[in-house]
């Protein structure tokens, strides 16, 4: 069994990333996930020039992605009221990106978590300039529901 080397200062690039972009899941403000997308855009560049890129890396990099995906749809299904959303689409979404990664396909420039992230960040944004009467209150949705469920 080969034995991997010691944390690049690429890896760290990336579990610094990692860490924000999971802060930013469970609530953490919006430089969090600005933060994340771009340790996950400098990770690459660096390894390369400092001549460390390696399997190491790319797994480190692709596993980083591959978790942060379905924590980025849970805070865009809750933003958006629908935390179903999650479940629905978290495993196709996977499976899209394992069958392109086992193709060696990578986009050019970010990732379906960053695609995710930049969605809620916007819509995050759209909702904080709404009237207040215009936002989403899941609580005056569920007795709404009861209301109308008694007629």
């Amino acid at each position: 069994m080969k034995t991997r080397g010691p944390l690049t200062a690429a890896d760290l690039i990336t579990l610094t990333g990692y860490a924000a972009g999971i802060w930013w899941s469970v609530g953490g403000p919006t430089w969090s996930a600005v933060y994340s997308m771009i340790a996950d855009e400098l990770d690459g560049p660096a390894a390369r020039s400092m001549g460390t890129a390696g399997k190491q890396g790319a797994d480190l990099d692709w596993g980083a992605d591959v978790a942060l995906t379905p924590l980025a749809l849970m805070r865009l299904g809750r933003t958006i009221g629908q935390p179903q959303l999650t479940i629905a689409t978290a495993p196709l979404v996977l499976a899209v990106q394992a069958r392109l990664h086992s193709q060696g396909w990578s986009p050019p420039v970010g990732s379906a978590r960053a695609g995710v992230m930049l969605a809620t960040i916007a819509i995050e944004q759209y909702q904080k300039r709404k009237p207040k009467a215009l936002r989403a209150n899941p609580a005056t949705a569920r007795r709404a529901l009861r209301l109308t469920a008694r007629l």
